[in-house]
């Protein structure tokens, strides 16, 4: 028995002992087993929630920021095709202002010399 036990120096080295220190041993193994798995499942669990949580803010800011990022553009854009427009027809008022300049030029002249 001493040379096959596992636990011969233990309180429970005695013959009579054996049977009950070994089904000691084996339920301190048993809940020492099920201790470590319940931990690992449970940090398993808590890095699968702790990764859900961080994809879902990640995207929920991206989208947001990518939605203030369109928003800004879309008003950029807007703002500067308002920009064109007014010079567009500012240009426009003085091609007019200047075409009605010599249709006068013209008619003055045309009266003066004939």
């Amino acid at each position: 028995f001493f040379f096959s036990s596992r636990r011969r120096h233990t309180r429970c080295s005695g013959v009579s002992w054996a049977r009950r220190c070994v089904q000691e041993t084996d339920l301190q193994q048993i809940y020492f087993k099920s201790f470590v798995i319940f931990i690992f499942i449970f940090i398993v669990i808590f890095i699968f929630i702790f990764i859900v949580i961080f994809l879902f803010l990640f995207f929920f800011f991206f989208f947001f920021f990518f939605l203030i990022v369109i928003v800004i553009i879309f008003f950029v854009f807007v703002f500067v095709f308002i920009l064109i427009l007014i010079f567009f027809i500012i240009i426009l008022i003085i091609l007019i202002i200047l075409i009605l300049i010599f249709i006068i030029i013209f008619i003055i002249f045309f009266f003066f010399f004939f």
